[in-house]
């Protein structure tokens, strides 16, 4: 009789981790009107301002926060920079990849 080795069962490697891409929408005070910035860095370790990694967004928050994604990984490398704006002209900071289960909605 030949010699059988076993094989384990095929299993999904549990080590390998998915990349996640932290992204928020910053709205940003101009003037009457407010700006959308879509970043992938946030560093708030300074005192009069927030540092961020990413690019500007000619849109409605609604719609930023819909295809951030899509936006991401179609903008081009050059269109990133590294901006600081002071707090006091920020608005808003969302976190576009957390989504929160609103509770008692109706559908």
């Amino acid at each position: 009789m030949p010699d059988v080795s076993i094989q384990p069962a095929g299993l999904p490697d549990y080590r390998v981790m998915g990349k996640i891409i932290p992204t928020y929408l910053v709205i940003i005070e101009k003037g009457k009107k407010e700006s959308c910035f879509i970043a992938t860095k946030f560093d708030d370790s300074y005192v009069h301002c927030g540092k961020f990694v990413g690019f500007f967004f000619e849109g409605t928050p609604e719609d930023a926060g819909e295809r951030y994604e899509e936006l991401i990984k179609t903008m081009d490398a050059k269109c990133f920079v590294e901006i600081m704006f002071p707090w006091n002209k920020i608005q808003s900071i969302r976190s576009l990849v957390y989504k929160h289960k609103v509770t008692g909605e109706k559908k």
